[in-house]
């Protein structure tokens, strides 16, 4: 099968890609390689990779490669409340003008997968756990983009939608600010950790269960056309009961403050409707957090070279 994925190099696409082509699928690459992560387009198992930015589509073949493919995967975004807010054209060129170029282009034949995120839900109540028929309530720039890419997605009925819980593991590419990967790494090199809004409730899904969940969704035709919200749904937690399970694990001084998150989400999610069509995550948080710990030993002890690594990770 022949997948073209925008957004390659990054935290996601570096591990969704090499798995995907572990199973002898033609993969290429697109990738702007803001975080000096172009280093991951030398592996062996690309098909091919462009170094190059979905929005200059004048700069490399990208009209070819999409007619090229069977499957596209348009990973590239700016990601996350800060990022979009810092630089909210960008943002929305990536991630929803960018979107909407694929879907312009595509065959009714082709398809489409695309990686939303479920922090469109904004906030439920105590006691509602949301399923795909939720109402969204984007709170961020980020959600709100995000939302709108699905939308343009759904007009192309060859097209499956995940909307992505909070995602932890290491990657070729790590991001550290994930909250998982965050909150272990503080626990773990800090021996002290700062909370805000510790009741705020979260979903999360390993990096691995969601590289398989898109894996899964190739040859499945039953699945064109649907939403599907995708976490661990042993992983619905808050915050504090997030630190308390890295406290099996850890010992570490936790503080409070008095911060609030202006992305004010706080969620409890369900993902059997998924789960219903044959894919579950199994990796859960205790999973995760084991192999984030060990993940973390392999980092300099010293915090000034630790920060100095954790800036200029090559990814080679």
């Amino acid at each position: 099968m022949n997948i073209l994925m925008t957004g390659a190099a990054g935290y996601l696409g570096s591990v969704m890609s090499e798995k995907m082509a572990s199973l002898n699928h033609d993969v290429v690459g697109v990738d702007r390689c803001d975080f000096d992560n172009c280093a991951i387009g030398f592996k062996d198992y690309w098909h091919k990779f462009y170094p190059n930015d979905v929005n200059k589509p004048d700069t490399f073949p990208y009209d070819d490669l999409i007619e090229w493919a069977d499957v596209v995967v348009p990973l590239a975004a700016q990601v996350g409340q800060k990022a979009c807010d810092k630089n909210p054209a960008d943002a929305t060129a990536t991630n929803l003008y960018a979107i909407q170029y694929i879907v312009d282009r595509v065959r009714e034949d082709q398809t489409i997968i695309l990686p939303n995120t479920n922090s469109g839900i904004g906030a439920t109540a105590p006691g509602v756990v949301a399923d795909e028929s939720h109402p969204r309530n984007s709170v961020s720039l980020y959600g709100q983009l995000k939302d709108e890419a699905e939308d343009v997605v759904r007009t192309h009925k060859n097209s499956i939608v995940f909307r992505l819980a909070t995602v932890f593991g290491p990657s070729p590419r790590f991001r550290r600010d994930l909250l998982v990967n965050d909150l272990t790494y503080r626990c773990q090199m800090d021996k002290k950790i700062s909370v805000f809004e510790p009741e705020k409730r979260r979903n999360f899904v390993h990096i691995d269960d969601v590289a398989e969940a898109f894996m899964f969704a190739l040859n499945k035709e039953e699945m064109r056309g649907e939403v599907f919200n995708l976490g661990c749904d042993r992983a619905n937690t808050t915050k504090q009961g997030l630190i308390d399970k890295i406290g099996e694990y850890l010992d570490f001084e936790q503080t409070f403050d008095n911060r609030k998150d202006p992305d004010e989400r706080d969620y409890c999610v369900s993902s059997s409707y998924l789960a219903s069509f044959g894919f579950t995550a199994t990796r859960d948080l205790n999973f995760g957090i084991a192999e984030l710990i060990e993940y973390y030993k392999t980092f300099p002890a010293n915090p000034a070279e630790r920060d100095f690594y954790m800036r200029n990770m090559k990814n080679a």
